[in-house]
C-alpha cells in the first residue's frame, strides 16, 4: 500500500513549463520511498492535451502528505484532477494498462502502431524544460512525453552490465507514441526522436537502460495474448548502432568479449545486438522486421 496522488491540468504553452519545473523542485533530494513522474500526452481528438503529476510514497502517510502539499502548492492553473488515496500497486498497475490499451476490445493494443523511444538524463535545467513544451505542442494526437524520477535501489549495484554512472542519473524520459494503424503520420516518429536525440542530448546519461518494464494485470498474470496489458521496452525498435552501445556504457567492450567467447558464430541474437558476426556494426532494418 501506499499514498497516491494523481493531477492533471490542461496543456498549454504558457503554464506547462512552470508546473514541470515546480514538480521537478518539489522532488529535488527526495528519498527512495517516493516515485514521482509528470507527463504530457496529446488528446484524444477533440479534446485537450494535458500535462499529469503522479506521485507514490510507500511510507508514513504524514510523510507523504509532505511531498502532496508542496506539488498542490503550485497556483498556476486549476487541476482538473486531484485524486489522493492509499492504493496498492496492483491497482495503479491496472490503472497504467487500461491507458496503454485503450479502451475497447482487449486486443485494442494489438491493433495500434507503437514507437517507444528513452533516455536516462542527469538534470532537468530551465531551458530544456521549455523547449520541450514548445515542441510538445505540435505532436499528433496518441503522444505521450514523460518524465520519472530515476534513482533507488537501482544505483547500490555495481558490477553490472549497465554502468553505475547510468544507473544513478537523475531522471528516466520516455516518448511514449501510438496511433492507428491506417494513419500515415510521420511526426509520430520524427517527434519523437528530435525530442530523445536533440532536444534532451544535452543532458544524456549515457542510453536508456536495455530492458523490459513488465505491467502486470491485478492477477499478478504478465502479458499475453490473452490478458494484453503490455510491455515497454525502454530500447525500441530501429535504434541507431550507437545508442544501443551507450546503453551500456564504459561495460561495452566487456560485453562484446563475452559474446565472441561464449557465442562466437553470433547465433544467439535479438533485434537490438547491432553488430554481425564478424564484429562490425551494421543499421537496425538489415536485422528487424519491417514495420507493419
Amino acid at each position: 500500500m501506499g499514498l497516491m496522488t494523481v493531477s492533471s491540468s490542461r496543456f498549454h504553452r504558457a503554464t506547462a513549463p512552470s508546473l514541470i519545473k515546480h514538480f521537478r523542485d518539489c522532488i529535488k533530494g527526495a528519498p527512495r520511498e517516493l516515485y514521482a513522474n509528470v507527463l504530457l500526452t496529446a488528446g484524444p481528438a477533440g479534446k485537450d492535451s494535458l500535462v499529469v503529476v503522479q506521485m507514490c510514497y510507500i511510507g508514513a502517510r504524514e510523510q507523504g502528505q509532505e511531498y502532496l502539499a508542496a506539488i498542490s502548492s503550485w497556483d498556476g492553473e486549476r487541476c482538473l484532477l486531484n485524486e489522493v488515496d492509499e492504493k496498492s500497486f496492483l491497482h495503479q498497475q491496472d490503472s497504467v494498462a487500461q491507458v496503454l490499451r485503450g479502451k475497447g476490445s482487449l486486443f485494442a493494443i494489438f491493433k495500434k502502431q507503437w514507437f517507444i523511444r528513452s533516455a536516462l538524463i542527469t538534470s532537468l535545467p530551465d531551458d530544456l524544460i521549455n523547449e520541450t513544451v514548445m515542441n510538445f505542442a505540435d505532436t499528433p494526437v496518441g503522444c505521450t512525453w514523460l518524465f520519472e524520477l530515476a534513482g533507488g535501489a537501482i544505483g547500490d549495484f555495481e558490477d553490472t552490465c549497465v554502468p553505475k554512472s547510468q544507473r544513478e542519473a537523475a531522471f528516466t524520459v520516455a516518448a511514449l507514441h501510438q496511433w492507428e494503424m491506417d494513419v500515415d503520420d510521420d511526426r509520430c516518429v520524427e517527434s519523437a526522436e528530435e525530442w530523445i536525440a536533440g532536444t534532451l542530448k544535452p543532458v544524456h546519461q549515457g542510453g536508456p537502460f536495455p530492458s523490459v518494464c513488465a505491467i502486470f494485470s491485478a492477477d499478478m498474470s504478465l502479458c499475453c495474448m490473452a490478458n494484453p496489458v503490455t510491455l515497454l521496452q525502454f530500447l525500441g525498435r530501429h535504434e541507431p548502432p550507437e545508442r544501443v552501445k551507450a546503453s551500456f556504457g564504459s561495460n561495452w567492450e566487456r560485453l562484446c568479449e563475452i559474446k565472441k567467447l561464449y557465442d562466437p558464430n553470433n547465433l544467439f541474437k535479438n533485434t537490438f545486438w547491432p553488430l554481425d558476426a564478424e564484429g562490425e556494426t551494421v543499421e537496425a532494418h538489415t536485422h528487424e522486421p519491417p514495420t507493419p
